[in-house]
């Protein structure tokens, strides 16, 4: 069994199964890599949208390895835009802080990405941008070329940043 990876967040439960599964006479190893700031990047997919709610962990519980600075969502979001989004048109990014509180107390989150462009276009979608979202999982998105719906979402969205649900990432 590997410890670790997708179990950050759920160590303490992982840990108390293996005691149990070993109380009641299972012959178990386990073994966790011993790699600091989790060994990987962040431009991999492991960051990808969601990753907070998936590990139970937020900006300030990772450290850029080199220096052991505690990261935040502003350097996160600069750090994926050099990788990412060289372009000089950038978007607004925006997130829910709450969908930390509610991974943490096992409530649901909102997994839907939305991209609005000129009030014209909405694109929504499950996926992810990755090689398990496009090729492994189930995933199904729309993209309505109506200016009525795009304009909605967008006053839905400014609705929630008016009222400081939603909080600007960059």
């Amino acid at each position: 069994m590997h410890v670790g990876g997708s179990s950050i967040g759920d160590l303490p439960a992982v840990l108390k199964l293996i005691d149990a599964s070993k109380a009641a006479g299972m012959d178990i190893s386990t073994e966790v890599y011993p790699y600091t700031a989790a060994s990987t990047m962040l431009e991999s997919a492991m960051f990808n949208p969601g990753w907070q709610a998936n590990f139970k962990i937020d900006y300030g519980d990772l450290a850029w390895s080199a220096t052991g600075e505690r990261l935040t969502a502003q350097s996160f979001a600069a750090d994926f835009r050099k990788q990412h989004w060289p372009g000089q048109r950038q978007p607004e990014i925006w997130h829910d802080p709450r969908q930390f509180e509610q991974a943490q107390s096992g409530g649901g989150v909102l997994h839907a990405k939305t991209v609005i462009v000129d009030r014209k276009v909405a694109y929504i979608t499950s996926a992810n941008f990755t090689g398990a979202a496009q090729i492994r999982n189930i995933e199904a998105g729309v993209l309505p070329r109506q200016p009525r719906i795009a304009t909605r979402l967008h006053a839905y969205f400014t609705g929630l940043i008016a009222t400081n649900v939603l909080r600007r990432v960059c």
